[in-house]
């Protein structure tokens, strides 16, 4: 794959790209990371990484920072600040970077939109605990069995 397919591939996915320096200044990134934010790339060049961030979750964020130096990756959920006010939950997945000489060029890191399914796990959750309680106060004995006949859940 050529350089310029593999940075044409990058400014198609649904999913941020970004790479940061030592000090956590973005370095590079794909286009998603400009529309999400609502940010120019201009903006967004040598800005803080932590900035694009909600300030609650800059703990969290410093925290996945000081793991994926000492361990080589690691990996976080946080809150994106949006220009039109939107907190996208996503989670951020980082990796060191180093050249072919073993030099530290910085830290990759992808992240992926999890809001929707964070709210999905919600609504299941509370449907599950919903469920649990319409059974529990029917004074009928329900049970659910398995393939083999073993009690599965029962009220």
């Amino acid at each position: 794959m050529s350089a310029g397919t593999l940075l044409l591939a990058m400014d198609t996915i649904n999913d941020i790209m970004l790479m940061v320096d030592e000090q956590g200044l973005i370095m590079d990134f794909n286009r998603r990371l400009e529309t999400v934010t609502g940010l120019p790339s201009s903006t967004l060049r040598g800005k803080a990484a932590l900035e694009l961030f909600v300030p609650e979750d800059h703990p969290r964020i410093e925290a996945c920072m000081r793991r994926c130096h000492a361990q080589g990756r690691s990996a976080v959920e946080a809150h994106l600040r949006c220009t039109d006010g939107a907190e996208p939950l996503y989670e951020y997945a980082c990796q060191i970077l180093h050249d072919d000489d073993g030099r530290l060029l910085g830290v990759t890191g992808i992240g992926r939109d999890i809001t929707a399914r964070r709210a999905a796990e919600a609504e299941v959750q509370h449907l599950r605990a919903e469920l649990e309680r319409v059974l529990n106060a029917i004074h009928d004995v329900i049970y659910a069995l398995d393939v083999r006949g073993h009690f599965t859940s029962f009220n």
